[in-house]
C-alpha cells in the first residue's frame, strides 16, 4: 500500500497510523552505493523511525483541553490541542451539569477509535479530587474539594479518541 498525501488523524474516517502509512518499515539500502552510516540515513534507520513513528502513536493522546470556569460557573475551553491539523475546537461541546460535574462531547469520527480511558487532573492551587468517566465520542469530569463535596475546579482533560 502507498503511504497516504494527507495525514491519517485528518482523513474522513480517522485513524492512528500503521506501518504503510508511514513507509512500510522495509527499506533496503542500495548495494551497489550503500549510504555512509556516519554521514546519511541508512535503511535501518528509517525503518526504526517508522516503527517508532507507528509504536508513539498507538499511546499519543488526540486532543488535551484546558477547561477553566467563569464567575458564573460556564466551562470555558483555555486551550486545545490536537493531532488533527484542522482546529476542532468548533466540534466540541462542553455541558456544565452542576457543581462538580462537566461533561464533554464531540461528534463521532472526530478522532481514531479510544485506546484507553480519557484522563483528567485538576490545575491550579487550590487541591482537590477529579474522576472521569469515558464513553462513547464524551468524558464526564467530576470534581470534589477534600471533603468529598462536589466543587467546581479547573481542570486539563487528555482525551484518547472516540
Amino acid at each position: 500500500m502507498a503511504t497516504p498525501e494527507q495525514c491519517v488523524f485528518d482523513l474522513d474516517v480517522p485513524r492512528r497510523p500503521g506501518i504503510d502509512d508511514v513507509g512500510g518499515g522495509q527499506k533496503e539500502d542500495d548495494s551497489t552505493w550503500p549510504p555512509n552510516p556516519r554521514t546519511t540515513a541508512t535503511a535501518a534507520d528509517l525503518n526504526q523511525w517508522q516503527n517508532l513513528l507507528v509504536r508513539f502513536s498507538s499511546v499519543l493522546p488526540m486532543a488535551i483541553l484546558q477547561v477553566s470556569f467563569s464567575s458564573g460557573g460556564s466551562p470555558n475551553v483555555d486551550s486545545f490541542l490536537s493531532v488533527k491539523d484542522s482546529s476542532v475546537t468548533v466540534n466540541i461541546f462542553e455541558i456544565h451539569v452542576a457543581d462538580g460535574v462537566t461533561i464533554i462531547s464531540w461528534p463521532a469520527g472526530t478522532f481514531p477509535l479510544r485506546t484507553v480511558d480519557h484522563t483528567a487532573a485538576i490545575t491550579g492551587a487550590t487541591p482537590g479530587l477529579i474522576a472521569t468517566q469515558s464513553g462513547d465520542h464524551v468524558v464526564s469530569v467530576r470534581t470534589t474539594d477534600l471533603a468529598g463535596v462536589a466543587t467546581t475546579y479547573p481542570f486539563v482533560v487528555t482525551i484518547y479518541g472516540d
